[in-house]
């Protein structure tokens, strides 16, 4: 007679199984006595805690689990580093009482979602005390409803950091400032503003705060001219796209609209750099003679605006360069890594030496922008061809007011002057 093995079924899971595991914060949490707590033993927690919570210790992402009508704290390995000095006291607190004055930043969202809403913020600001020094930080928040039989017993809170765009973003808008030019960053399908500086403001009429609004929905007299279709162009072919001498309340601008790249490839944002040309538009039309087109664009931080076609440099007191983008090195013949540190005069074509050196030396002395001026000569890379530039000079300021770089930026009109010439 052949003998029969008995499969045994697994044990059933325990309530207090949900803290199994967990990392160092699974450790924490079964060390302590629940039962003392308004939160009750582990073995009486409800189904649908259980399940979210074990769900939390899982993962290496940022989670947490606020449960009950206070909304008590509950949180994994990742969300720890965000609370800094807060855990463990966080454990098992009220949500008001662990967030303190960053709760006007999560509270809203919290208790839409305990309404049974999704809810979530992109750059929630959340300030992190680490050894008695706060730390800035701001994060992408997701907070969804965890029903239970008697409706929503808790949100499950998920959390992104967003500090390193965040950060990237106010220098980048705070750079923005100082060009005289007027700049925007779109993001998204619905064209959101997300940084406008004041001269963009100016140039659309708009003096009302623009970011957060959709562009068109804030400038709606700015519809049907064009830059729809240029704008979902840029975004389509990731190249940028140049709208030349449109006329708005009676003055004349030239836009680059070019894409920002994310990792991933995607042109979430479009970059809009709007230069006035006016006069040249006004002059060429009494004269009745052709004029250069301003092809205007402004590649201020490298990675977001490589693309663009302007070039940009900086240069300290010394005279010597200190950042330059790779659309001016590219036309210019430069390796930028060797050519950082060098003295100006070493960059430049003889014949434009004393001319350039003059009007940088202005704007360190004055503190004023200056205005955009034409300049023709052969480059290093190429000493056989003329090309013919448009080139602003700006001052770059310190807090106290002390100009302590010369920003220039450098437009390539050859093409529009030699297309002139043959008309």
């Amino acid at each position: 007679m052949m003998e029969q093995s008995v499969v045994l079924p697994p044990p059933a899971p325990r309530p207090e199984d949900c803290l199994a595991g967990g990392g160092a914060m699974g450790a924490v949490m079964r060390a302590i006595d629940w039962a003392a707590t308004p939160l009750g033993p582990a073995a009486s927690w409800p189904h649908s805690l259980r399940t979210a919570l074990s769900m939390v210790l899982g993962s290496r992402f940022p989670m947490a689990v606020a449960w009950g009508p206070e909304l008590r704290w509950l949180y994994n390995d990742g969300y720890q580093a965000i609370l800094g000095a807060r855990h463990p006291g966080a454990l098992g607190t009220p949500a008001a009482e662990v967030f303190g004055d960053a709760w006007d930043a999560i509270g809203p969202e919290l208790a839409r979602a305990s309404r049974g809403d999704t809810a979530g913020r992109d750059d929630a600001y959340l300030p992190i005390d680490r050894g008695g020094r706060r730390a800035h930080r701001w994060f992408a928040l997701s907070c969804s409803p965890i029903r239970d039989e008697r409706g929503v017993g808790g949100v499950l809170v998920i959390a992104a950091e967003t500090t390193a765009r965040v950060e990237a973003e106010r220098r980048l808008a705070a750079l923005f400032e100082h060009v005289p030019a007027a700049i925007a960053v779109l993001r998204g399908d619905d064209l959101v503003v997300e940084l406008a500086n004041r001269r963009y403001a100016e140039t659309i009429g708009e003096h009302r705060d623009l970011i957060g609004r959709r562009v068109f929905d804030a400038l709606p007299h700015l519809r049907g001219r064009g830059l729809e279709l240029m704008i979902a162009m840029a975004r389509r072919t990731g190249e940028p796209c140049i709208v030349k001498e449109m006329a708005i309340d009676g003055r004349w601008w030239s836009f680059v609209l070019a894409p920002i790249e994310l990792a991933g490839g995607a042109a979430d944002r479009i970059l809009s750099f709007a230069y006035e040309v006016t006069d040249m538009v006004l002059t060429r039309q009494h004269a009745e003679a052709a004029h250069a087109l301003l092809q205007d664009a402004g590649a201020l931080v490298d990675a977001a605006l490589a693309s663009a076609p302007i070039g940009l440099s900086v240069y300290d007191r010394e005279l010597r360069l200190v950042q330059i983008n790779d659309t001016l090195a590219r036309w210019n013949g430069f390796d930028r890594e060797r050519v950082i540190g060098r003295p100006l005069a070493e960059l430049l074509p003889p014949d434009s030496v004393d001319r350039v050196l003059r009007r940088v030396r202005r704007v360190f002395a004055t503190g004023a922008a200056s205005e955009t001026m034409p300049l023709a000569t052969y480059p290093l890379a190429d000493p056989t061809e003329l090309r013919h530039w448009l080139v602003t000079y700006y001052p770059v300021c310190a807090a106290s007011g002390e100009v302590v770089q010369v920003g220039v930026v450098v437009v390539d009109v050859t093409r529009q002057r030699l297309s002139s010439s043959t008309a």
